[in-house]
């Protein structure tokens, strides 16, 4: 029991407090931190700082809906930046490239905390992401394409996980069947490995492959939840990312100038991200059943359409 604030005793029923009034408040401060540490950064980092944050706004916000798309679906944002930078703001493919996973650094890791470790399945996270930073190293330093492959690989990329994605919007419709999880053989592994290695490569290429891979073979091989396979993927990917993030940091070339404003939408459309796929999976972690199979098909419809048209875009425009 205790007194509220018009003096009147409050019976505590021992009840848990409503989602509104308590990870949703940890939310708004969430956003709020990262909106002003974001406006510090530009504030003490860049000359004529409101000039700048009058010219680049819309980043922010575009950065938010791409990485709400892709942690509640660990689909890579990069399907989103990738051709936003490159004909929207005039970047050149190795720009572009560079910019989009130094994003998904913060965005990934953002989705991947705010769906909680209770939902990745740790074992397949840290062999995934064995092989797929091993992959990311090839990629960035011993099998790197030209800029013209860069886009060439994208649009095939893309076209390849839409079909992918089709994939596993008809298997997830029958996610019931897929709660008596399998234990991995010696040759699931083996090619789970050669997977993660090249869906690692190619995430160097283009900014989106690994996330998927490891989604898509966790439900389909090993008949996980839906949950914990979008989740365990989202974690993938942010791992991958933030090694592409430190690469690139030394190699130089990423355009911190964007990056101020993409990283705090991307850490707050993270958040927002994961919110939405708990919401549509089930908040059950353990049982994973998706609890609105109409909302999840439709995003992933929407999705499928928009990295269909990107892909076909820039195919069309490298060749």
């Amino acid at each position: 029991m205790h007194i509220d604030a018009s003096g009147s005793e409050v019976v505590d029923t021992g009840e848990p407090r409503s989602y509104f009034s308590t990870q949703f408040t940890k939310d708004l401060v969430f956003f709020a931190v990262a909106i002003v540490v974001g406006l510090l950064v530009i504030a003490f980092s860049f000359d004529a700082p409101i000039d700048l944050i009058l010219e680049r706004w819309p980043v922010f916000f575009t950065a938010i809906v791409a990485a709400a798309v892709a942690n509640a679906t660990a689909v890579g944002g990069g399907f989103i930046f990738m051709p936003l930078f490159t004909f929207g703001y005039g970047f050149t493919s190795l720009e572009s490239l560079k910019l989009a996973l130094a994003t998904q650094a913060f965005g990934m890791s953002s989705g991947a905390l705010a769906w909680s470790v209770k939902r990745i399945v740790m074992s397949v996270l840290g062999f995934s992401l064995v092989f797929a930073i091993a992959g990311m190293f090839i990629g960035s330093f011993y099998i790197t394409p030209n800029q013209n492959h860069i886009d060439i690989a994208f649009g095939a990329a893309s076209l390849g996980l839409a079909v992918i994605l089709i994939i596993e919007v008809y298997y997830s419709k029958n996610s019931s069947e897929y709660r008596n999880i399998r234990k991995p053989t010696l040759l699931d592994l083996i090619v789970f490995a050669v997977l993660c290695l090249l869906g690692g490569m190619i995430n160097a290429w283009v900014s989106i492959g690994i996330g998927e891979i490891v989604a898509l073979w966790m439900l389909l091989r090993w008949r996980y939840p839906l949950a914990l396979c979008i989740s365990t993927g989202v974690a993938a990917l942010a791992g991958c990312s933030i090694a592409g993030l430190l690469i690139h940091s030394e190699l130089g070339g990423i355009r911190w100038d964007f990056l101020a404003f993409t990283a705090p939408g991307v850490v707050i459309g993270g958040r927002l991200g994961a919110r939405m796929g708990v919401a549509i999976c089930g908040d059950a972690g353990d049982v994973g059943e998706v609890s609105n199979v109409k909302s999840s098909d439709r995003l992933k419809h929407f999705i499928i359409a928009v990295i269909f048209v990107d892909g076909v875009a820039v195919l069309f425009n490298a060749l």
